[in-house]
């Protein structure tokens, strides 16, 4: 089943209170069914015929692309080239449509196939990954220029893709009588079947670090994986139906959205997944996608045009502090590379520390260019301190190695 059209079938969800989130302005009516920031400001959202993009952390949204289409999924690789993809209504195939200056622009690629495409992914500025129906998978080595088929050995719906390097990758999708996932540890060359304990498709996948990682799908349906997928076993939901998309700010703080036409669900963990908890919305429309751009603010999108924003100041872990000078780091959680930006002062060069929870410092730069990737493969997955230091103004951070 496709995003867009999964709301239409949703039974009742049974929520409790914990926490707000408040509804944003999007000025439309239509379906939204993914939102993507490439910092904390900027941000786009995709859904029926429209992409939204908005400068000031979601207060306002203005059209940035308009067409006969269905877009299910946004990402950007860094802060100007992003991709949309979904279904090209007017020519009956697939669509993906790539920016490469931050959504002033818009163009269509050209895909010959006739799948509708349900997720993208990228591991890096380089390599992406494109899921979507009847089995059909796509990889790009080259930014989004070309993309090359995979053989996923399936010709069942793939709904959701992650990877957490250049050669381990998990899908999933499947079938309301049998949900599937895939999982490869050669960048996509080969996929196999791994055992599922989910009893409906699934429609979502999220990993927090390398090994621990989490899918959702239709019936409540969340399952927990601890050794990089290869074994899954069932969480408790507080949702009978329609968890839709999940997203992790660290190994232990997560979100799940979902929910029916006219109830928004939203849980929230802060034990990795052990209990699972709802939280409050005026919102009265079903939820499809969420993503968090920082460690306390997060958003969510659904049907008739909602947009929702939270700023949960009860996260626990280490502050963001605010200066005068404002930075911006993408992504955060990161696998493998992380791009640092001056928002309010792009020409100035920083100088970088980053330091382990024990006070170690794992990195160090002197006069640092901004949005130029950083590679911190070599760090272990965890918590990190950066410290940025700008014409004598400290400003101290919290990275998250997936």
């Amino acid at each position: 089943m496709r995003k867009l059209i999964a709301l239409m079938i949703m039974s009742v969800i049974v929520f409790t209170t914990h926490g707000q989130w408040n509804q944003q302005t999007s000025g439309t009516t239509k379906v939204l069914s993914e939102v993507f920031f490439s910092n904390q400001d900027t941000g786009y959202v995709v859904g029926e015929n429209i992409i939204l993009k908005s400068v000031d952390g979601g207060t306002t949204w203005q059209s940035s692309y308009s067409g006969n289409f269905l877009l299910e999924e946004v990402y950007f690789s860094n802060l100007k080239n992003g991709f949309a993809v979904g279904y090209n209504i007017s020519a009956n195939k697939s669509t993906v449509i790539r920016t490469t200056d931050a959504g002033a622009n818009w163009t269509m690629k050209n895909f010959t196939t006739t799948s509708f495409l349900n997720d993208i992914y990228f591991v890096n500025s380089d390599t992406g990954f494109i899921v979507g129906t009847d089995g059909s998978a796509f990889k790009t080595i080259d930014s989004g220029n070309t993309w090359d088929t995979l053989n996923t050995g399936t010709t069942d719906n793939l709904q959701a893709v992650f990877f957490t390097d250049n050669q381990n990758g998990i899908i999933v999708g499947g079938t309301p009588i049998a949900p599937l996932i895939l999982k490869t540890i050669d960048g996509g060359s080969n996929w196999n079947v791994i055992s599922s304990p989910a009893t409906d498709f699934l429609r979502g996948v999220f990993f927090p670090s390398i090994s621990v990682g989490y899918a959702v799908g239709w019936n409540g349906e969340i399952i927990k994986t601890i050794d990089g997928g290869n074994n899954w076993s069932t969480q408790s939901s507080v949702a009978n139906y329609g968890n839709l998309d999940v997203f992790f700010i660290d190994d232990s703080i997560g979100y799940i959205v979902g929910g029916q036409p006219s109830t928004a669900g939203i849980q929230k963990t802060t034990d990795g997944g052990q209990n699972w908890n709802s939280q409050t919305t005026t919102a009265n429309q079903g939820l499809i996608g969420v993503f968090f751009p920082t460690t306390n603010t997060g958003y969510s999108v659904g049907d008739r045009g909602t947009i929702l924003k939270i700023n949960d100041n009860n996260i626990s872990g280490l502050p963001n502090y605010i200066s005068s000078i404002e930075v911006s780091m993408y992504p955060n959680p990161f696998i493998r590379e992380i791009s640092i930006s001056v928002l309010n002062e792009p020409s100035k060069k920083i100088r970088l520390n980053i330091y382990d929870l024990n006070g170690k410092s794992v990195f160090q730069s002197y006069d640092y260019e901004t949005d130029h990737a950083i590679d911190l493969s070599n760090l272990n997955s965890g918590t990190y301190i950066l410290i940025a230091v700008i014409d004598d103004i400290k400003i101290t951070k919290r990275l998250i190695k997936g």
